[in-house]
């Protein structure tokens, strides 16, 4: 897992865009991102990516979450990045390059299209130390050949023929946040023994939206079962507050 340090941990899954593992349940792909393909703009918590060559931020942060300056940035989710200080970026190296180039308290003008329309974007160029603190958490790219599973509310983690509890997420299922913890151990999921996350997910991702699920887990050598209906997924970015 890449992370870059940053004050909220940012969970990206996408719907309906292309990915490197399609779910079986039509219309939800999740999608690795890392350092070659994702940039996080902290001035204005955006998160862009890079697809196919074409730079498109696909989070921009609220803005009383922003630094002094740049409150007022209209950069808006679906804009296309074409430039940075007037030279033309082709991918996210370029983008890395431009605001690694641009001095603090400086204007980083992004030049941005938007349907048919064409935008200058101002940032102003923060201090490091005036930065917040945030870390992006790119989906399915944990520690241990991990899984993100926002709609569940867990982050998932490989154990010894078991499938770790990493985080349990704020905005997930409420009885999963008020029944699991961080080091549970996952060892089945409708009665399917799990030994690591692919199998997990695997089992995971036949059922549909409303189905019976029986989560078996253990703690303090305990054996405890949890139950509750499969929700439904999550598309498009979400926020999570540390």
């Amino acid at each position: 897992m890449r992370v870059l340090h940053t004050s909220f941990l940012f969970l990206i899954v996408l719907s309906a865009v292309a990915a490197a593992r399609q779910d079986q349940q039509p219309g939800v792909r999740r999608m690795q991102f890392n350092s070659d393909n994702a940039f996080l703009l902290n001035e204005v918590g955006a998160v862009i990516t890079e697809e196919q060559g074409v730079l498109k931020v696909i989070m921009v942060g609220p803005k009383e979450r922003r630094t002094k300056g740049s409150e007022d940035a209209d950069l808006f989710r679906g804009d296309e990045v074409i430039m940075v200080n007037g030279k033309r970026m082709k991918g996210i190296n370029d983008l890395q390059d431009a605001y690694a180039t641009t001095t603090a308290g400086s204007e980083f003008k992004i030049g941005v299209r938007r349907n048919e329309e064409r935008a200058i974007v101002t940032v102003l160029k923060a201090d490091p130390k005036d930065l917040p603190q945030r870390q992006l958490i790119m989906a399915g790219g944990l520690p241990g050949g991990g899984e993100a599973l926002p709609a569940l509310g867990l982050m998932l983690r490989n154990g010894k023929d078991s499938v770790i509890v990493h985080r349990v997420l704020p905005a997930g299922l409420e009885v999963v946040r008020n029944s699991l913890k961080e080091g549970d151990r996952i060892t089945a999921l409708n009665t399917t023994k799990v030994n690591d996350v692919k199998s997990f997910v695997d089992v995971w991702d036949v059922m549909k939206q409303g189905d019976q699920v029986t989560l078996t887990y253990q703690r303090d050598g305990k054996e405890r079962n949890l139950e509750f209906k499969k929700p439904r997924p999550m598309g498009g970015p979400m926020i999570i507050r540390q």
